[in-house]
Parts: C-alpha cells; sequence; structure tokens
C-alpha cells in the first residue's frame, strides 16, 4: 500500500466505524460502554491522525480534505444520536453540536 492514501484511509475508517460507534453505545451494557470507548479513542486517534500524515507526506488532497470534513460530521452524529436515545445526553446540547458540526 502506498503511504500517500493512508490519510484517506482513515477517513473512510471513520466512515466506515460509525455504525459500530452507535450500535455500541446503544447496547448499553458495560463491556457494549467499553468497546465504544474504544472505539470512539480509535476514531479519535484517526481524525488527529489524518491530517497530520497528510501535511508530513505532502499529500494533502480536495478529496482528502473533503473525506476529513464529513468523516467528522458522520462521527460526531453518530456519536451523539444514540448518547440522547439512552438518555446520556439531553437532544438539544445534541442538536447545537451537530448544528454548529454541519455549520462549519
Amino acid at each position: 500500500m502506498d503511504a500517500r492514501h493512508i490519510p484517506n484511509l482513515l477517513g473512510l475508517f471513520r466512515i466506515a466505524t460509525t455504525p459500530l460507534l452507535f450500535a455500541l453505545i446503544l447496547v448499553g451494557t458495560p463491556p457494549a460502554d467499553v468497546g465504544a470507548v474504544v472505539v470512539l479513542l480509535l476514531m479519535a486517534a484517526s481524525d488527529i491522525a489524518d491530517g497530520k500524515i497528510a501535511r508530513r507526506l505532502q499529500v494533502v488532497s480536495p478529496l482528502g480534505v473533503f473525506l476529513d470534513t464529513i468523516s467528522d460530521k458522520i462521527f460526531v452524529t453518530g456519536a451523539l444520536l444514540p448518547m440522547v436515545e439512552r438518555g446520556l445526553l439531553p437532544s438539544w446540547v445534541a442538536l447545537l453540536i451537530i448544528l454548529r458540526e454541519f455549520a462549519v
């Protein structure tokens, strides 16, 4: 695999992993909650890493910028909605965060 594809693959990883995070949060058992935290941390780490890797390898691209932006929106929404469903987060807080995410 060519290293210049790593940043885009990390963005795709976040998009592909969001349904798993969503499901783990909804399950609501202690093991699922631990799994959700692990997945969330991996997704957050990939969000930090993709931009740094792209800049270091000088492979910043319009596709990469788009993937990073859209994957962040999907990731945030996919984490907050099941938290609202479980009563872990007030819906108005989630709405404000999601609206802010899509506004920028």
